[in-house]
């Protein structure tokens, strides 16, 4: 196990993975002297292997806060999806969940008092060269700023995801989602999790409060965790590039923003204790609120087709040009309820 990047400054301290480059924990103090702590460590992350099982590898072995994906998804099992994608779906290999990024160590090319950088570059026939992550704390301020650098090797497009996984309080409906604005949202593509999700399955919403569920009814999801186990995913689309959350459990809000005409959706992925096999065993209760270009988590393929997120003028890819290094930011910023 490597040991973590600490950053401390006037309002908190932050740790960085080096696998994955994962932000999280982060610390942030309060102007009332309170520290919370909003990401979500994923509750296996610090536990040995449970005996007969074999070892946990990859993202999910640290599991923890926010790191860059890219291509952001994987291949999904096509018996799972909605006949409206199969024309879309490719079952050829698309590499790890999430990238290689995501599942390997970066390099530290710098870790002073004001900012964290490290770099990934990837196997030499990808067509993304190498990722550079910059993690710099706002001096006198609760917030982070966070820098995405991406070179590429040839000319592609290609779905990117942010994602920030926040955790969620014990208490039922303790903690509200405030999303910015958006054109539509989406139901996931296909049958998330057999057997836990609730969602209805491919469906068109305007409201966060009135999401259709599977048994012909809505859902209020502004407002978790939910009152019983769940596993779901949707996509809020054509944002404006803000969410805020509110945890009225630990009396905090905070904010993420990012630039939403270069990334034009967000992933909410709304993990509700709904997965009981190892190393999930029903415990774990998170939010991914994850600004994404891309067809909610269904891989390069799907995201690079004419899908129906993709005809409906909202953007499920990003182009790469080697010529010219792509760029984007965002920040979280925290506060006392």
């Amino acid at each position: 196990m490597s040991t973590p990047w600490r950053l401390d400054w006037s309002h908190g301290s932050l740790y960085v993975e080096p696998v994955g480059a994962m932000l999280g924990p982060v610390e942030f103090r309060l102007d009332d002297g309170r520290v919370v702590q909003p990401f979500d460590v994923f509750p296996w992350a610090d536990e040995p292997a449970a005996p007969g099982s074999e070892p946990i590898t990859g993202l999910l072995a640290r599991a923890r806060g926010d790191w860059p994906c890219l291509p952001f998804g994987y291949v999904f099992p096509r018996d799972q999806l909605a006949p409206a994608w199969l024309p879309y779906y490719s079952e050829a290999d698309e590499g790890p969940a999430h990238g290689h990024c995501a599942n390997e160590p970066w390099t530290l090319v710098e870790h002073g008092p004001a900012r964290i950088v490290c770099t990934f570059d990837n196997p030499p026939d990808a067509p993304i060269a190498r990722l550079t992550r910059i993690i710099e704390p706002v001096p006198g301020a609760a917030a982070i700023r966070c820098e995405l650098v991406i070179e590429a090797r040839r000319a592609c497009r290609m779905p990117l995801g942010l994602h920030p996984t926040l955790k969620l309080p014990a208490e039922p409906g303790a903690f509200e989602i405030r999303p910015g604005r958006f054109a539509f949202g989406r139901t996931f593509a296909g049958l998330f999790e057999p057997g836990a999700s609730r969602l209805a399955v491919d469906a068109v919403f305007e409201r966060l409060d009135a999401v259709p569920d599977v048994d012909g009814g809505t859902l209020d999801l502004t407002r978790l965790p939910l009152p019983r186990p769940s596993e779901d995913l949707l996509q809020l689309c054509g944002v404006d590039g803000e969410v805020e959350v509110l945890d009225h459990a630990a009396r905090y809000r905070l904010r993420l923003s990012w630039d939403g005409d270069a990334i034009p959706g967000l992933v909410l992925w709304i993990s509700n204790g709904g997965r009981g096999y190892y190393p999930w065993n029903g415990r774990h209760y998170g939010l991914g609120v994850e600004p994404v270009a891309a067809a909610y988590n269904l891989g390069v393929a799907v995201s690079n087709a004419d899908n129906p997120i993709a005809q409906a003028g909202v953007a499920t890819t990003v182009a790469f040009d080697p010529a010219t290094p792509w760029r984007t930011e965002y920040r979280f910023a925290v506060a006392g309820l």
